[in-house]
């Protein structure tokens, strides 16, 4: 085989690949979640649980998260997240601070999962799992395409009727991992100022400001 075919061949197969990265199902399936969480105002309710490299579970919370567009507020009790679309507040009421910044697109990923239907093909490699996903759910992997990140696979399980995710597991390099299994999911109208840090319930919070 002449070095010149060979060549051929494998830039043939890498080009094959690269188209090959979104799955068409798993495209589909995130595609009608992007639609249905990212066009209409959207309250979950969710489980947390952090397991070890071992697998072990370490510690388990509840928490809220809404989001409208591309706003979104995390309400958790280690702490809350309200971002309006460009402007991130942090706050921590146990050390009694408050973080401000402007959050890059990667770092939206990281804190908001669901900013990543959004922008999964910019992204990400995604997968459908046939035999994990039933006539009821969906169930499809994510693989960032930036090696430096934390996580090397994301997996959304997602239910058919209404497209929404229920599950969200996220393995990190290390070994550990972060589920958020979703009890709840309501679709209230949510004033863009509920996305906005209010000063004034927390008059003696500290303040720093990153940006």
């Amino acid at each position: 085989m002449s070095k010149k075919f060979f060549l051929s061949i494998l830039a043939l197969f890498l080009a094959t690949s690269a188209f090959a990265q979104i799955d068409p199902q798993a495209a589909t399936a995130l595609d009608k979640t992007a639609s249905a969480i990212l066009n209409k105002s959207s309250h979950y309710i969710f489980d947390m649980k952090v397991c070890n490299a071992s697998g072990k579970q370490i510690s388990t919370s509840e928490g809220e998260f809404f989001i409208k567009k591309d706003r979104f507020k995390l309400i958790h009790p280690d702490m809350s997240i309200f971002y309006d679309g460009k402007t991130q507040w942090t706050l921590n009421e146990k050390s009694e601070e408050v973080n401000i910044n402007t959050p890059t697109e990667g770092e939206l990923e990281e804190i908001n999962p669901m900013q990543i239907f959004a922008h999964y093909k910019d992204h990400f490699k995604a997968r459908y799992n046939s035999d994990s996903s039933t006539a009821e759910v969906s169930n499809v992997d994510l693989f960032p395409n930036d090696r430096e990140k934390p996580y090397f696979r994301i997996n959304f399980q997602i239910r058919k009727s209404d497209n929404q995710p229920i599950k969200i597991i996220s393995y990190s390099k290390d070994g550990s991992s972060i589920t958020f299994d979703i009890k709840k999911i309501d679709n209230p109208t949510i004033n863009d100022s509920e996305f906005v840090f209010d000063t004034k319930k927390f008059p003696n919070i500290e303040i720093i400001d990153l940006r």
